[in-house]
């Protein structure tokens, strides 16, 4: 199909501009190259794997003058020091960082604060998951009748009990 195609450009393109120097007609079979390869050749779109974060517009921004900073740097030869640019993009990575902290902090705590407002299957299997498979814990203090519970087991035979 390509090759289809190259003949019929190139035969076109000829016809068309028949006295021509020798830098124009490469020019010519450059461009007939590049329409048969656009047209034949399917383009692949590509997918970008990885955690999908939801982050706030302010966040975004951060996060991109981050990267931007660090390509700079890159470019640079990526010097330490007190270069500028190594300067710059520690900033720019502890402030895209710290927002982020903060974002992930508020969701948590709203998250909690819905469990204990509005408890459901689907919260309390979330918080179930969330503690799965985790040595350190952070996991907030669960009471019930008058007794604190951080133990994830024994929030699960607690959470098993209510629904």
């Amino acid at each position: 199909m390509y090759k289809t195609k190259l003949k019929e450009l190139l035969a076109q393109q000829i016809s068309i501009h028949n006295n021509q120097t020798t830098t124009d007609i490469v020019a010519i079979i450059i461009d007939c190259l590049k329409k048969a390869e656009k047209q034949s050749i399917p383009s692949r779109i590509i997918n970008l794997n990885g955690p999908k974060i939801k982050v706030s517009p302010e966040a975004k921004r951060l996060l991109n003058l981050s990267k931007q900073k660090h390509r700079i740097w890159v470019v640079k030869g990526r010097p330490t020091g007190t270069d500028k640019s190594y300067i710059e993009r520690k900033e720019a990575k502890y402030n895209a960082r710290k927002i982020l902290r903060k974002e992930r902090a508020i969701e948590k705590e709203n998250f909690y604060h819905q469990l204990e407002q509005q408890p459901s299957n689907k919260t309390c299997f979330k918080l179930i998951n969330r503690n799965m498979g985790r040595e350190n814990l952070n996991t907030p203090l669960i009471q019930h009748e008058n007794k604190e519970i951080s133990c994830p087991d024994e929030q699960k035979e607690v959470f098993g009990e209510i629904l």
